[in-house]
């Protein structure tokens, strides 16, 4: 008695009904085991979760101040180079100007992740993103 490998035997009557039932029903048990379900359930999560708006600005925001926070060392390494250097005046307005700058480019940066990552969970929901502009 030979059989395939859902365990029917090729003789069997309706061999091949049997054959392609056993065949769907074991591509159904692996999409809602391995493939389809577990990676729905990750989108779902990813979209009803409001922590994930939050956590992308927050990403956003510590990247802007990591780029800030390398830029005074930056700058003197390059005053350097070229033999200049800054009296204590000018040091103060540049850290002004720096200061200002960082919190305008953090709002900026905290605003568009915020709505890149409202777009994307709009987009997972099946929800179009309009197009303004």
């Amino acid at each position: 008695m030979a059989t395939n490998a859902f365990g029917i035997d090729y003789s069997t009557r309706g061999y091949a009904g049997k054959s392609f039932a056993a065949a769907t029903r074991e591509q159904w048990n692996m999409y809602l085991t391995q493939f389809g379900v577990p990676q729905e359930n990750l989108l779902i999560n990813y979209t009803l979760d409001p922590a994930s708006v939050g956590n992308a600005v927050n990403e956003a925001r510590q990247n802007v101040q990591q780029s800030f926070d390398m830029q005074p060392g930056i700058m003197q390494r390059q005053m350097r180079g070229l033999g200049i250097e800054m009296n204590d005046d000018e040091q103060k307005a540049f850290k002004r100007t720096s200061a200002l700058n960082q919190s305008l480019a953090e709002v900026n940066a905290g605003n568009q992740a915020a709505n890149r990552a409202q777009d994307r969970q709009m987009g997972l929901l099946g929800a179009p993103v309009p197009n303004v502009g």
